[in-house]
């Protein structure tokens, strides 16, 4: 069976396959978080300046993260409409939408980060791009075409799902907000950052991400949503270490208590 027949057949026969392409997309999501223990994703304070195959930053956050915006909203339009019409779905769809318009335009828009020069690899673009695309089908396919969860708005998974949703939204924005003024600040690009949960991870805003895709998962109860818990996971964890490595060696004194994602554990 060549590429094309297996393209069509997947496209024929979607509702079988999907368990398969679920636990597929798993096994992709394992080979990035071995990988990326040993080669860093070049962008930030990882990009080699001297590539020409780059974007501006705020262009390519707009690419990557785009899949987001165009792609959920069309899979809840053409999904079930019993499904979508559901106040488990409507809910959940708002969660998504409302993190990603804030990370993909109101975030770049009113509190750019003015240091930010450092160009983003086109590789990174379009792998992140591709990531987005498949993790938001999955997400959307299963909640507003094939019904792929257990949980509903009376359910006390749900409950806790939205409440560490909010939570871990909060925490994200309060440490990128916090990183974004202190490299806006006069100096070194690169400061040591003190205060809130900076007292006890180096990584706060990636700890935030990793507990509010937790709750979605929670709230959702789909395969999906935990797919892209675990994809949260296998690319924030190697880097959030990669950080930590690097404020260890470049500030002297670096609280040694500190950890690098995992308050008190990791």
């Amino acid at each position: 069976m060549g590429l094309s027949d297996l393209v069509y057949y997947i496209i024929h026969h979607e509702r079988e396959v999907f368990p398969q392409l679920e636990l597929a997309w798993a096994g992709v999501a394992a080979i990035a978080f071995i990988a990326l223990f040993v080669i860093k994703a070049p962008y930030g304070r990882y990009m080699e300046s001297t590539s020409s195959f780059t974007v501006s930053p705020s262009l390519g956050w707009f690419i990557m993260e785009s899949p987001t915006l165009f792609l959920m909203p069309y899979l809840y339009y053409i999904g079930d409409p019993v499904l979508t019409s559901a106040p488990l779905q409507r809910i959940l769809l708002v969660l998504f939408l409302v993190h990603y318009v804030n990370r993909t335009i109101l975030q770049p828009l009113f509190h750019p980060n003015k240091n930010a020069v450092t160009p983003m690899h086109i590789l990174v673009v379009a792998l992140a791009f591709i990531f987005q695309l498949g993790n938001t089908y999955f997400i959307g396919r299963g909640l507003f075409t094939f019904g792929n969860t257990a949980s509903d708005v009376n359910s006390p998974f749900f409950f806790v799902g939205v409440t560490l949703f909010v939570v871990g939204m909060v925490i994200n924005l309060w440490a990128d907000r916090h990183l974004r003024w202190l490299r806006n600040q006069p100096g070194d690009r690169y400061k040591l950052p003190r205060g809130g949960l900076f007292d006890y991870i180096s990584c706060p805003n990636y700890f935030g991400e990793t507990v509010e895709w937790c709750g979605y998962a929670l709230a959702a109860g789909s395969t999906g949503a935990w797919l892209f818990e675990l994809w949260t996971i296998a690319n924030l964890l190697p880097r959030a270490i990669s950080h930590h490595k690097f404020y260890r060696q470049k500030f002297k004194g670096y609280p040694p208590n500190r950890k690098a994602m995992i308050p008190f554990l990791l």
